[in-house]
């Protein structure tokens, strides 16, 4: 029997992995969020719109003009792009489809931490609670402030991820990097969540559009306007609770560990601060 482990491949041989530009794209985005997927593929598109050039032909020199073009952009949009573009070349030069990997020497830019100027005192955010008309919105916000959850988690909620304990209810959630956590709510807001459902069946939404009657769509609700900016409001509740020393249960699953993050984050920023804009938008009753 022929010894396989002797066998090797001439480089004329190897299987070519993609055939074109398109195919590599569809290949690097495969198993990637939906979210990352459209961001991601935006930032290629306006890449390889800007050098008019097939990825095999991109040079070092075509990464750092496309980078100087986007100088008037956000130095944080800046860096995702480039951040994109550095994936999908790496990814096309590992699987053969490029011989050389142009991006490799081009760094990130380093972000400056503007998280003071764009936080409001917790007050502010109470207050805006109690400014917001509809009811189903102003538990939209409740539930995102004392749960925790990025916009996506909500919208994606079901009944079925609901359970009671106690008087406090739990959420089963299924989220960013496919982990599962339990979120506990306090007795307040689960009494308003529990009101809310009416004859919903386990699989219904918690949350519906007003529009479509289906789930809340995160690229078409005033949700994604509302909270666009806010990446870290799920890390200041927990950090209002340390502050203010309460004894209500932190909003988080234990595999969270979000003091350990709060440490880092919030250092030198002073009062805790919740991150949540209060201006709201005429579209927000239109989902």
């Amino acid at each position: 029997m022929q010894d396989l482990s002797l066998i090797t491949t001439r480089p004329s041989e190897f299987v070519a992995q993609a055939d074109t530009d398109a195919h590599v794209v569809e290949l690097w985005l495969h198993g990637r969020s939906r979210h990352t997927q459209r961001a991601y593929r935006a930032a290629s598109e306006r890449f390889l719109e800007f050098t008019a050039k097939t990825l095999r032909e991109t040079t070092l020199g075509d990464v750092q003009a496309w980078l100087d073009s986007l100088c008037s952009i956000a130095d944080s949009s800046r860096a995702q792009a480039l951040a994109a573009v550095k994936s999908l070349l790496g990814f096309s030069h590992r699987i053969g489809y490029i011989r050389f990997n142009v991006s490799a020497v081009v760094k990130l830019p380093k972000i400056k931490n503007t998280l003071a100027e764009r936080i409001l005192p917790e007050s502010e955010v109470h207050r805006m609670f109690a400014l917001e008309p509809s009811p189903r919105n102003r538990l939209i916000l409740r539930t995102l402030y004392y749960s925790g959850l990025r916009v996506s988690e909500l919208c994606g909620l079901r009944w079925r991820d609901l359970q009671a304990r106690g008087e406090e209810g739990q959420m089963t959630v299924f989220g960013k990097g496919a982990k599962t956590r339990a979120v506990l709510l306090p007795a307040g807001l689960w009494k308003e969540i529990e009101s809310s459902r009416g004859e919903a069946g386990a699989d219904e939404p918690v949350f519906r559009s007003r529009v479509k009657g289906g789930p809340l769509d995160l690229a078409s609700t005033w949700l994604s306007e509302e909270f666009k900016h806010l990446t870290s409001h799920h890390t200041s509740m927990a950090f209002h609770l340390a502050t203010l020393k309460s004894d209500a249960h932190p909003p988080f699953g234990s595999c969270d560990v979000p003091f350990s993050f709060l440490r880092s984050e919030f250092r030198g920023n002073g009062k805790a601060q919740l991150i949540l804009e209060s201006k709201h938008r005429q579209s927000i009753h239109q989902s």
